[in-house]
């Protein structure tokens, strides 16, 4: 048995590989030729031609790598342009909408200063015109019929205040507490006559157009339109005084005037008509 033993491990170390062993005390394993073969390839031509294969294989990839890093590189670029863009034309959009807004409110606060300018300059017109209407003019309503064709019952007419009258003039006085209208025929230092429908002042006919028609359609009827009457009539005085004035209505027939309640004092005047303001359907200057 020690025998056999013996004879198998000499077997063994006879079948492994024999190794140097350097000065100190280090196995080296034993050097193989390059044979230029490897395992799996049957030829050393065959390996060098495919080494040399991937040698250019390994060009050409580096080549498309290479390239496709750049063409990456490219579109990174351009995102990165479209992005920085898209940042650019973001902030200028705010800032147009910024720039709008306050435009927006510029011209809102403008129109908001003109609207109170033009409500300002309406009111103080108001309270002028107001101020002055009350100073110089002066809205009366008619009452009776005593002006008629001219004026009728109910009318509201306009009247300038003032002191200076002319004849034919229409005029707005009070006789007590009562306002009238009527008709200046007769002013200070003039003598009145009136004869077969004409008037005479100081001998001088005056013809009175305003009354032309109603005349002509009384003499058709065989009448007057205006009663004869001169001023010693309704007055003591031959002329008529100074500050004094003769009136009558249009109406001669049924007109209430100076005929009734003599000449009028030019203090109870207020003033002149100058239109009719309602009905506005026969608005009218005079």
């Amino acid at each position: 048995m020690r025998r056999e033993e013996k004879e198998m491990s000499a077997v063994r170390r006879s079948k492994k590989p024999s190794k140097r062993t350097l000065k100190s005390g280090k196995k080296i394993a034993p050097s193989r030729k390059k044979t230029g073969i490897k395992k799996g390839n049957p030829s050393g031509t065959n390996s060098f031609k495919n080494r040399s294969a991937e040698k250019n294989m390994s060009g050409e990839q580096k080549k498309n790598n290479g390239k496709n890093r750049q063409r990456a590189a490219r579109q990174e670029k351009s995102m990165k342009d479209i992005q920085s863009r898209k940042k650019k034309s973001s902030k200028l959009q705010g800032k147009r909408k910024v720039a709008t807004g306050k435009k927006k409110q510029r011209v809102f606060r403008n129109v908001k200063a003109r609207i109170f300018e033009l409500g300002v300059i309406v009111l103080s017109t108001a309270l002028i015109f107001l101020i002055v209407s009350s100073i110089f003019l002066k809205t009366a309503k008619v009452s009776g019929f005593s002006m008629l064709p001219t004026i009728r019952a109910e009318n509201t007419v306009l009247v300038k205040k003032t002191k200076t009258f002319h004849r034919f003039d229409l005029v707005l006085f009070k006789r007590g507490e009562i306002e009238e209208v009527r008709r200046v025929i007769g002013l200070p230092g003039e003598q009145i006559t009136y004869s077969e429908d004409f008037l005479y002042v100081d001998g001088e006919p005056i013809d009175e157009k305003f009354i032309i028609d109603e005349i002509n359609e009384a003499q058709k009827n065989g009448g007057q339109y205006t009663e004869d009457f001169q001023l010693q009539d309704i007055s003591s005085e031959t002329v008529i005084p100074k500050n004094h004035y003769l009136v009558l209505g249009d109406n001669r027939d049924y007109g209430y005037d100076s005929r009734d309640y003599g000449l009028i004092d030019s203090r109870q005047i207020i003033g002149i008509v100058t239109m009719r303001l309602l009905p506005l359907n026969d608005l009218t200057a005079f």
